[in-house]
Order: structure tokens, then C-alpha cells, then sequence
């Protein structure tokens, strides 16, 4: 495992060699997931929950090891009060058989409600399948390799084993030896015994969580930025009469991306300026002016494309400080 790589990848990873964190009731609590992502894990005896939240803010929600982690009043607990509980499902690991792939490469699939669910919560997702069904492999929770199957007509199909040998075909899509997960409803149970057949074996349950929260939300909104935010759309609202009047058009998103640009290289200038590298007339001031409108076109822009820039940022900061908190670690740990 790299620096860059989540410790819960560390801990699926040695499940599926059968080396599993000691049941002793406890929780381990770990730095929220990328894509603002967290969950809760819970393998036999043990916890390991995933967030942002301070760690005594975790544990005075009293999770424990004993199924305590999954329960609905602490997964809504730890999503917030409007934040995404996925469903809890069966943690199944196996290993890749390699060899010639036994399922071709399907593409233009990026509509089937199988891939867009995929690629909501995985990475790199890829598609393979035939007359039998649909298979995803992906980068799932915390950049485990991650395989999904669909059977094309389960009604018909029901007791034919035909998910069973999608599922084995599937594994040939992956090196020989290597992990793969999957995560299956229990009650998907058709499904569940598809996997097993296939020689899954379970070694968790989880729940993936979407939080919606950030550290300012858990105290009150930030007014300053809504403030802020006011006075860039004014700003906004008059450029674009002024264009309508002038030119008979208003900007395009790409052009208010043109002038941000543009603003970014005048800032540039004006930073080597103070540090004496080169000269450039304003001072302090101009300094100051091109900051002040580097900041309205980041505003600007995050309301042209609909981002919630203030739960963006402090997701971006979680993801970020966890991300360098773990690199930290694993230099000094090198040291």
C-alpha cells in the first residue's frame, strides 16, 4: 500500500488473506474516503468507521463492534441530517483467476442504471459482458478492485446458474491471484448465492455514506460568504447589462473562465513584484484589487456551473487533510 492509498484498503486487503483486525469490540476510526465519501465497516468483532468527524465526536456516538457501527441512528448520525446512507451490504472477497478474459469489453453503456450507480461511487470504472449479463469492474471503497454482475433476465433465468458463471467469468477479468471485492445486498439473496457459488467469501458488511455536512454547517452558515456571494452575483447582474447594452450578449461561461485566467497571470506578476523580482506600478494595493478579483471569479464561476462552493471547499479540505495526514504518517513511520 502507497502513501496516497487509504489505511482501509490495508485492512480489506488482509481480510482477504483471512488476517482480520482483533474482536474486541472496539472501533477504529480513519479519515473520511475520497470523492466526499465515508462508511462504516464492520468486520467480526470489530469496527472501522471512515469521516471526517473528529474522532471524540465519533465516539460519543458509542458505536461498538458488535453491529453498533450499522445501526440506523448512528449511520444517520454520522451522514448528517440531509447527507446519503447506502445500504448495508455483505463485504465478499475472492481472487482473480487471470488468463485469456472469458468476457468481452462492452461500451456505450454510460446510460444503464447499473454503470451510472457504479460510477457515483467508484472510479475507473469499466464494462464487459455478453448475452448473459453485465459486468462492472472498477476501483471501489477505498480503491479496492470492485466487480458488480447483472443478469440481463433473472425472471427466466432463476436457478439456470447463470449468475454463478457470469460471477467466474468475471474473476478471469482480473490478475490471477489478486484480490477482488464485491459488495451484495443480503437481501439480494439469488444474487448473494451467485457469489458464494462463485468462490466469494465474506469477510465485512458496510454502509457507504454520502455526509452532508462540513465543519462550519455543524455550528451555523457561513454569513460572511453569503455575503460575499451577494455582492459577486450584483457585480455579476451588472456586467451582464452592460455587455447586453454594449456588445448584445452576455458573458459565456467560458469567457468568465478567459478573464479568471487573465486575472490569475496579472496576480502572478503582482506576487513577483512583492517579492522584488520584477517591477509592476501598485503596490500593495494592486495586490490586494487582483486577489479581491481572482476570489469573485471563483465565486462567479462555482454559481455558473451550480457548486455549493462552501460545502465543496470544506469537503475538499477533509479530503485533503486526511490525505496529508496519512502521507505525514507514513514518512515518519519511514524515518
Amino acid at each position: 500500500m502507497t502513501a496516497d492509498q487509504h489505511p482501509l484498503l490495508g485492512l480489506f486487503l488482509a481480510a482477504a488473506d483471512g488476517r482480520f483486525p482483533p474482536a474486541d469490540g472496539g472501533v477504529t476510526v480513519l479519515g473520511p474516503l475520497p470523492r466526499g465519501l465515508e462508511c462504516s465497516v464492520a468486520f467480526t468483532g470489530h469496527a472501522v468507521i471512515a469521516t471526517s468527524l473528529p474522532e471524540d465526536e465519533v465516539e460519543a456516538l458509542k458505536p461498538d463492534g458488535f453491529g453498533g457501527s450499522l445501526s440506523p441512528d448512528l449511520l444517520r448520525a454520522l451522514a448528517g441530517p440531509d447527507g446519503t446512507i447506502g445500504c448495508i451490504d455483505a463485504t465478499l472477497a475472492a481472487r482473480g483467476t487471470g488468463g485469456t478474459p472469458r468476457l468481452p469489453a462492452r461500451t456505450g453503456l454510460e446510460d444503464h442504471p447499473r454503470v451510472r450507480l457504479a460510477r457515483e461511487l467508484r472510479a475507473d470504472v469499466r464494462t464487459f459482458g455478453d448475452g448473459r449479463g453485465l459486468v462492472t469492474l472498477a476501483r471501489g471503497l477505498a480503491g479496492r478492485r470492485e466487480l458488480s454482475t447483472e443478469v440481463h433476465d433473472p425472471a427466466s433465468s432463476a436457478g439456470s446458474g447463470l449468475g454463478r458463471s457470469l460471477v467466474r467469468d468475471a474473476l478471469s477479468l482480473v490478475p490471477a491471484g489478486e484480490p477482488v471485492f464485491a459488495a451484495v445486498s443480503p437481501g439480494n439473496a439469488r444474487s448473494l448465492r451467485a457469489f458464494l457459488a462463485a468462490g466469494f467469501t465474506p469477510v465485512a458488511s458496510e454502509s457507504i455514506l454520502r455526509p452532508s455536512r462540513s465543519r462550519l454547517a455543524r455550528t451555523a452558515p457561513s454569513a460572511a460568504l453569503a455575503e460575499l456571494s451577494r455582492r459577486a452575483l450584483h457585480v455579476h447582474d451588472l456586467y451582464d447589462r452592460l455587455n447586453s447594452l454594449e456588445r448584445g450578449r452576455v458573458w459565456s461561461r467560458e469567457e468568465f473562465m478567459l478573464g479568471f485566467t487573465g486575472d490569475v497571470g496579472d496576480l502572478a506578476k503582482l506576487v513577483m513584484a512583492e517579492e522584488g523580482a520584477r517591477e509592476v506600478p501598485g503596490g500593495r494595493a494592486a495586490l490586494e484589487h487582483e486577489l479581491a478579483d481572482c476570489l469573485w471569479s471563483v465565486v462567479i464561476l462555482a454559481h455558473r456551473y451550480a457548486v455549493p462552493l462552501e460545502e465543496a471547499f470544506h469537503r475538499t479540505m477533509d479530503e485533503l487533510d486526511a490525505s496529508i495526514s496519512a502521507r505525514i504518517a507514513q514518512v515518519e513511520g519511514d524515518a
